[in-house]
């Protein structure tokens, strides 16, 4: 199976519509999310959901071995036909496999690290869902390779909502730990049907292919990259979870889900939409750096002033949403917030390097990356549960100076350019803090209520957001930039391109 060829205009129009049909899968994932947070919340406890975090960390770690960073690696290719796909296929459905027999192995021991029977139950049933979802890995990685967001952006709501009512029924009838697990069942079962049926592909018989040995070459270095990113943003989980309790860790889950917010319904849907774009541009390098720099400035002209708002409003959104015995949840999340900041900018490299093929470069970062948060994580749990979390965000803000270094040694962006994409967005965090400050204060001094508390720090940041706009024209330009994008009229570069004399090759692998 060829990728369908496109022109560079139909590229253009897929990349401005695909950013608006996943954020608006966002949209209405945050409504389920939120309604899921106030209804199955509460009708479960903290060690509830520290009971599933600890099996779910656990599953969620080794996805990364079932694909093996074969679905980038067919995401990057330029050209793939019928063959790779159903060598890849195999291939995951044999990973698959192989890491739920060991995990089932391993669940007693896993009960065992964390003192909670419990867990290895957990983690068996899970592992139903595991398997499931190891099936559909390349027909959704071939939607994403012909750019059709609009079925991803189905796929992906319809499962969340089939995923919640399933979780909801449960939480009513056993107001226990498995409405979370039952969740997670739903959405696998029903993301692999739909991925199954949208794309019709089916593989051929399992043989070797020519390319085996590039795809898995890059495979390795995405899954070494993969897994210590992985570790890295939740290795606070597995800390946290050891020294301090299945308590401390249901707060902290409740915060990290809440400080996951911006990232998965503003960072991410526009992101998911750049890999494929990026490697369709890839031949024509000003439209490359124009896309890359552009998506870069958006990110961070939506992801900065989000950091300022969580800061300010932490307490108050959580007991508002959660109720007053996830209070200190509330001070975790103010802790995280400032670590959202540096996203915009860090994010997005990870794709640049996979497009570019730089895919030892990408396994430099996150061995860095692990190490920075590790470090940070272990110096602070040893102040708390707000310690933990202070040092998780300092080894976050740590890693934004290495990244950008590290993608701007080669190829068409520099790390010049990469930190004047961040400039116009300073201006909007600047007005955001000084709105939010006046709100938080102001609702302070007067003792209201956390609604009229957040409703307070949330219009003051506005207004302080609008301002700096008014102020700085740079910023005003990025701001309606990321508007554009989010209504599906935002324009990447020209809409035609010639290609170069001389082209990056297909399929180097770093």
């Amino acid at each position: 199976m060829a990728m369908k060829s496109m022109s560079v205009e139909e590229v253009h129009r897929r990349a401005r519509t695909g950013p608006m049909y996943l954020l608006g899968r966002r949209g209405v994932a945050a409504a389920i999310g939120f309604i899921s947070t106030v209804t199955i919340a509460r009708l479960l406890s903290p060690r509830d959901y520290g009971l599933a975090a600890m099996s779910i960390v656990i599953l969620a770690f080794v996805q990364v071995f079932r694909d093996f960073g074969l679905t980038n690696a067919s995401l990057r290719k330029g050209h793939i036909d019928q063959a790779e796909v159903s060598f890849l296929f195999w291939f995951n459905a044999a990973a698959t496999t192989a890491m739920a027999l060991l995990i089932a192995a391993a669940s007693p021991l896993i009960a065992d690290f964390y003192h909670e029977p419990a867990v290895r139950d957990i983690v068996l049933v899970s592992l139903i869902g595991f398997v499931i979802g190891g099936l559909s890995l390349q027909h959704n990685a071939l939607m994403r390779r012909d750019l059709r967001f609009g079925m991803v952006a189905a796929v992906e709501t319809v499962s969340l909502l089939v995923g919640f009512l399933v979780g909801l029924a449960v939480a009513i009838i056993r107001r226990d730990y498995w409405a979370i697990v039952a969740t997670g069942l739903a959405q696998s079962f029903t993301s692999s049907a739909m991925n199954l049926w949208a794309t019709k592909w089916r593989p051929d018989r399992p043989r070797m292919v020519p390319e085996a040995r590039d795809l898995l070459k890059f495979g390795a270095n995405a899954t070494l990259y993969s897994t210590l990113n992985f570790a890295s943003r939740y290795i606070s989980v597995i800390i946290i979870g050891r020294d301090l309790g299945t308590v401390s860790l249901g707060h902290f889950n409740r915060a990290f889900n809440l400080y996951m917010l911006p990232m998965t319904n503003v960072l991410r849907p526009i992101q998911q939409a750049t890999l494929p774009v990026m490697a369709r541009l890839r031949p024509f390098p000003d439209q490359y750096r124009i896309a890359y720099l552009g998506l870069v400035e958006r990110l961070c002209t939506a992801m900065v002033p989000a950091s300022v708002f969580l800061c300010f409003a932490g307490m108050p959104l959580v007991r508002l949403l959660l109720g007053d015995k996830w209070t200190q949840a509330g001070e975790v999340l103010s802790a995280l917030a400032p670590g959202l900041a540096v996203y915009g900018v860090i994010s997005p490299i990870s794709d640049l390097l996979v497009s570019q093929n730089r895919s030892g470069e990408l396994r430099t970062t996150g061995i860095f990356d692990f190490l920075a948060r590790l470090v940070g994580t272990v110096v602070g749990v040893q102040f708390g549960l707000i310690g933990a979390a202070l040092g998780f965000t300092l080894g976050t803000i740590a890693i934004l100076p290495n990244r950008v270094r590290i993608a701007g040694r080669s190829g068409p962006i520099t790390m010049a350019d990469q930190w004047r994409a961040l400039l116009p967005s300073l201006p909007l965090g600047l007005g955001t803090a000084v709105g939010c400050a006046g709100g938080y204060f102001g609702a302070t001094y007067t003792s209201q209520g956390d609604l009229v508390s957040l409703v307070l720090i949330g219009l003051g940041g506005a207004l302080g957001l609008l301002l700096a706009a008014a102020i700085v024209p740079a910023s005003r330009r990025a701001l309606k930039s990321l508007v554009l994008t989010m209504l599906g009229r935002h324009q990447i570069g020209s809409k035609t391109a010639k290609a170069p004399a001389d082209p990056l090759p297909d399929d180097p692998v770093g």
